[in-house]
């Protein structure tokens, strides 16, 4: 099978985990109501949590290049659920600002 689109995920995700890291990564932040965002959210934060979800994201999908059972892509799938779950429960309880939590 092709594992191209795996290669891009992986490489994609790791090039621009790297960047939200090193604070370059606003970029990719940009669009919808910036404002409302920004008054919400610590945007610091906010790309800290991203560049190590999008790290934790590119590893799994670099590893999961490399199996090929049912088994190893039942973990992986598990894998890409827990982190995003983790990630959203730290974007609603670290990265909003203190005035907008109830």
């Amino acid at each position: 099978m092709d594992q191209t689109i795996g290669y891009v995920i992986t490489i994609g995700a790791l090039i621009m985990g790297v960047m939200f890291l090193t604070g370059h990564g606003g970029i990719f932040m940009k669009g919808g109501n910036e404002k409302a965002r920004a008054e919400r959210y610590d945007m610091k934060k906010v790309e800290k949590y991203s560049g190590i979800y999008l790290l934790a994201l590119g590893v799994g999908s670099g590893a999961d290049l490399f199996v090929s059972g049912l088994t190893e892509e039942i973990v992986y799938l598990v894998y890409v659920i827990v982190i995003s779950v983790i990630y959203v429960a730290a974007m609603k309880v670290k990265c909003t600002r203190k005035e907008y939590k109830k």
